[in-house]
């Protein structure tokens, strides 16, 4: 993702740093990952070894379940919400 920023000069909507809240749109539930990031990874491995991840996903897409219904950490900043999925 760090490539990405500097040959965009943009941040990526997937990532953000510490102190920061992930980028939110309306309509859109935003899942933050805590604890999920490895400094060699590229940014989506943890999806996959992750029982966590596949768990929560499968309980979103299959059966439509809301953030708060799979129980996740709500959070806020600067007024927007996003919810909070600790891996560790």
């Amino acid at each position: 993702m760090w490539a990405s920023k500097l040959l965009h000069l943009e941040d990526r909507v997937g990532y953000f740093h510490r102190g920061d809240a992930p980028h939110v749109f309306d309509g859109i539930d935003t899942v933050h990952v805590k604890n999920a990031f490895d400094l060699f990874d590229l940014g989506h491995g943890y999806v996959a070894e992750e029982d966590r991840v596949l768990s929560d996903m499968n309980q979103a897409i299959r059966h439509g379940a809301t953030p708060r219904d799979r129980r996740l950490a709500e959070r806020f900043h600067a007024g927007r919400t996003f919810w909070e999925l600790d891996v560790d």
